[in-house]
This record gives C-alpha cells, structure tokens and sequence, in this order.
C-alpha cells in the first residue's frame, strides 16, 4: 500500500514508492496465468438466473 498511499508531488517521490519490480512482474504472471480460461469454472446459479441452460456435466 505504499506505493497506492504514498506522496505523488514529484517523480522521485513516485519512484522511491514504486514496489520492487520483479515481485510485481512475478504477481502479475501469476494473476494473468489463474485468469486463463482453462482455470475457469462455471457458476450454474448464475446461468440459471439468466435464463440459460446449464450443461449437464456441470450440475
């Protein structure tokens, strides 16, 4: 929360805040890699609601 909390009047202080890159280039590849459509799952009561049909494997 440092960098999102911190003081943003000059570029130095933006860049003394920043988090350490590589921890944020690792937890963003780990984010995007979850997202993936193979990492889904379906929520049937939320496509019950819309009206759509549920496929059978997944009830």
């Amino acid at each position: 929360m440092k960098f999102a909390d911190g003081e943003r009047s000059t570029y130095a202080d933006i860049q003394k805040n920043r988090p350490d890159r590589a921890l944020a280039v690792r937890l963003m590849r780990e984010y995007v890699r979850s997202c993936r459509f193979a990492g889904c799952t379906t929520d049937a009561r939320y496509l019950e609601a819309l009206g759509l049909k549920v496929p059978a494997a997944e009830k």
